[in-house]
């Protein structure tokens, strides 16, 4: 398998390990100087950060499941148990602990 291919089925995975560590653990790993507000108030300072907080969202509820899917679909297809499992206990175990 390549490397393309590792950090592909890698990027998921800690997508995975940053949702178990900040709604699971209560770890915030989230650097401050990523996500700004969109929705500043006056008496707020200007604005710092790469990207808007409201795609933090849009990756939680769109691209998360959608790259479970496509991530573990891909591994049952190749073949790569390991990663399958990685998958399936990071992700699907994760939808299991906040479905109870």
């Amino acid at each position: 398998m390549s490397i393309k291919s590792k950090i592909l089925l890698f990027i998921p995975l800690l997508v995975f390990i940053h949702i178990w560590l900040t709604f699971v653990f209560g770890v915030d790993v989230t650097p401050d100087w990523l996500f700004y507000d969109t929705q500043p108030h006056s008496e707020d300072p200007s604005p710092t950060g790469l990207l808007p907080d409201n795609l933090y969202f849009v990756i939680m509820f769109i691209a998360c499941p959608l790259s479970f899917f496509i991530g573990s679909i891909y591994t049952i297809y190749k073949k790569l148990w390991g990663w399958f499992a990685a998958y399936l206990i990071l992700g699907f175990g994760l939808w299991l602990y906040l479905a109870l």
